[in-house]
């Protein structure tokens, strides 16, 4: 697996790197190796490519509705954990069974 390494060297100096190692354990025994400080260890098979991230964002978080129902659970005596816990339920499943929101 690939990893990009962001780490420290002795001169305080930010390095960048990109290695390969099994899992992410033997990826930062291996900087520390090299006489460095992980700052951070992403896996390259994780990121999402930028176009479908993008696209994910593009979509409104319809507000106006949430604020309804969140405001109707709220009236018919659920306390705000409950209420909070099933519209992020209801949202889960509208958004897996229809892209359209």
């Amino acid at each position: 697996m690939r990893f990009d390494v962001l780490a420290i060297d002795a001169r305080h100096q930010i390095v960048a790197l990109e290695l390969e190692a099994a899992n992410a354990g033997l990826a930062a025994e291996e900087v520390r190796k090299q006489g460095l400080a992980v700052i951070s260890l992403d896996s390259r098979g994780l990121r999402l490519p930028l176009a479908w991230a993008i696209k994910k964002r593009s979509r409104r978080f319809p507000t106006m509705l949430f604020s309804m129902e969140l405001m109707s659970l709220l009236e018919a005596g659920l306390n705000l954990v409950e209420a909070l816990q099933t519209l992020a339920e209801t949202i889960f499943l509208r958004t897996r069974s229809s892209s359209s929101w």
